[in-house]
């Protein structure tokens, strides 16, 4: 199945998934695969991978990590789109959707042992990212506020 994401086979890929359905090691094939996508920049195989299960936050969001540092762009808003799907902060608040974002960002400029730190571009870019989809998230769970009333044109009143 890595072999078929690293080549940007979605229907081979559908077709490994289905036969591994119910296999106890499924969930590591989906963690190989989803890295594999992420790292090729196959964003149809993470999209397929993701709606199977893959887990977004594997290995401290190393996945989320390696997008961003090698400019996989459209990957990294992917990952986003996931971890920040609405249906899963439902009832959570503004100040939990935050944390969630600050942590990932935290872990995206701490990086890893293996590579330099990133260039403060490539970190603001991240950041950018990253609060986009953490407050258009809230935007869509937080609890219905006062209606606002407009009245009408404001008068001027004479001096």
């Amino acid at each position: 199945m890595v072999d078929a994401v690293a080549r940007g086979r979605t229907t081979r890929v559908k077709s490994v998934l289905r036969v591994l359905a119910g296999w106890d090691g499924r969930q590591t094939w989906l963690t190989l695969a989803f890295c594999a996508a992420a790292r090729e920049e196959k964003a149809e195989a993470v999209r397929v991978l993701i709606a199977a299960g893959a887990d977004v936050h594997w290995d401290r969001d190393i996945t989320l990590q390696w997008a961003v540092r090698f400019g996989h762009d459209d990957i990294a808003e992917i990952i986003l789109a996931q971890i920040f799907a609405a249906e899963k902060w439902m009832g959570k608040s503004r100040a939990d959707i935050e944390g969630e974002a600050w942590s990932l960002y935290k872990k995206i400029k701490a990086g890893d042992a293996l590579h330099d730190a990133l260039e403060p571009r490539v970190l603001e870019k991240a950041r950018v990212i990253i609060v986009d989809h953490s407050m258009t998230c809230w935007e869509r769970v937080r609890p219905a506020g006062r209606e606002i009333v407009i009245v009408g044109p404001a008068k001027a009143k004479p001096v």
